[in-house]
């Protein structure tokens, strides 16, 4: 995050959703490795608004010709 902070100040203001998310980089990619549990409903559905902000974010930064 703090590279993209670097060209873009904005995204700092993800700086909670990068910490909930980046767990989720290895301990479910990698199944079976880590003693984690499953994540709740309610953690699944914060992970997944947290991923939808970014993704949007980023989406906007886009030119309109480079968005899906």
């Amino acid at each position: 995050m703090e590279r993209a902070a670097a060209v873009n100040p904005d995204f700092r203001k993800f700086a909670k959703a990068a910490s909930v998310l980046t767990p989720y980089v290895s301990v479910f990619r990698y199944p079976g490795g880590y003693d984690e549990p499953m994540p709740t409903r309610e953690e699944f559905d914060e992970a997944l608004q947290f991923a939808q902000a970014i993704y949007d974010f980023v989406l906007n930064q886009l030119p309109a010709e480079a968005r899906p």
